[in-house]
């Protein structure tokens, strides 16, 4: 029987693996130290607020994954949790160390009766350019918007 948590991920007797389902994802993370990437470069202790491993698909990521570290950052701003307890830095952004570097990542969080809401998350990063173009918009999506401006 599936615990009540999973019921809407896997249906019961649905076979279950690595290559047929990407969650749940994991993160194992301990307290800031310097260390060397999977390039050689040095990461001091001080740059990093977090370090954090990322389990996805059965494999440790390469680096880590962006959804995961701003759910850590959310996660870090509620008083309690382990990450809240580790990182270095709860009141802005963190930054996590992972395999490849560091990445910055930040979240604001409410408090709704018992419940906690992540109101919003980003991050920032460095990395080589994915994309570049145009869009072509038709004029038809800005017809009225001038008059609406104008109100």
């Amino acid at each position: 029987m599936l615990k009540p948590g999973l019921r809407w991920l896997i249906k019961e007797g649905e076979h279950v693996s690595p290559s047929t389902h990407a969650l749940p994802k994991i993160a194992m993370i301990s307290k800031p130290k310097e260390y060397k990437t999977v390039n050689q470069q040095l990461v001091k202790q001080e740059d990093v607020d977090v370090l954090s491993r990322y389990i996805t698909m059965g494999s440790l990521h390469s680096a880590h994954a962006v959804s995961g570290a701003m759910a850590l950052a959310a996660a870090a701003k509620i008083n309690g949790t382990i990450p809240n307890q580790i990182a270095l830095n709860t009141h802005t952004g963190i930054s996590v160390g992972h395999p490849s570097g560091t990445l910055y990542a930040d979240a604001s969080v409410e408090k709704m009766g018992e419940e906690w809401l992540v109101a919003q998350a980003g991050n920032g990063r460095t990395a080589r350019r994915l994309m570049e173009g145009y869009a072509y918009v038709p004029t038809s999506i800005f017809v009225g918007k001038k008059d609406a401006m104008m109100a």
